[in-house]
């Protein structure tokens, strides 16, 4: 498949925006205007292919633990659990 480089980067761009900015993904496209189906059929090729980035930079062993920094949503309360997000989909 040959990529529309200037629809790659415009997908690229609001996927990475979405990750950082601690929003739900339906909460990030109501905010930016987009279709919610175009962002969740974007979403897997860009995360894809920044996983296939990171795999050809490092290699991990299955022992290894990475710890990431984490940002907690503004005006979230003091005291309340937290849910965690993964670019991939999945939530605890």
């Amino acid at each position: 498949m040959v990529k529309d480089e200037a629809k790659w980067a415009y997908w690229e761009k609001h996927i990475k925006a979405w990750r950082t900015s601690g929003l739900s993904r339906n909460a990030y496209c109501q905010r930016e205007g987009l279709k919610r189906t175009t962002f969740d059929y974007w979403r897997p090729l860009i995360v894809a292919n920044d996983a296939d980035i990171n795999t050809d930079q490092q290699a991990v062993s299955g022992n290894d633990i990475t710890l990431v920094p984490v940002a907690v949503a503004p005006g979230h309360p003091v005291g309340q659990p937290l849910k965690l997000k993964s670019p991939f989909g999945w939530e605890m």
